[in-house]
């Protein structure tokens, strides 16, 4: 269970950068064509969700590197590492 645990805070942390970095590309389009307008920020969110769909691959990885990291390492010591579900902290 302790890699679902590294997987949230990972998810957790994309997501806050995400917002943060999110908020500082986002800016008030000007006035000027509503169709160039809506052309630019169709354009400007698809980029986004290319970004997003690259960040989640990484993040992917990640656990599923920690996860075998965490494999291999049970294997190598014969000592349990993931939390056992229902155990007492």
């Amino acid at each position: 269970m302790g890699h679902i645990t590294v997987s949230r805070w990972i998810s957790i942390l994309v997501k806050e950068k995400g917002e943060i970095s999110g908020a500082k590309e986002m800016k008030e389009p000007q006035i000027s064509n509503p169709s160039q307008n809506q052309s630019k920020e169709v354009e400007a969110l698809q980029k986004r969700v290319r970004e997003l769909e690259a960040q989640l691959r990484q993040v992917e990885i990640k656990a599923e590197f920690y996860d075998e990291m965490i494999s291999v390492a049970e294997a190598k010591f014969k000592i349990p590492i993931r939390k056992k579900a229902g155990a007492k902290q």
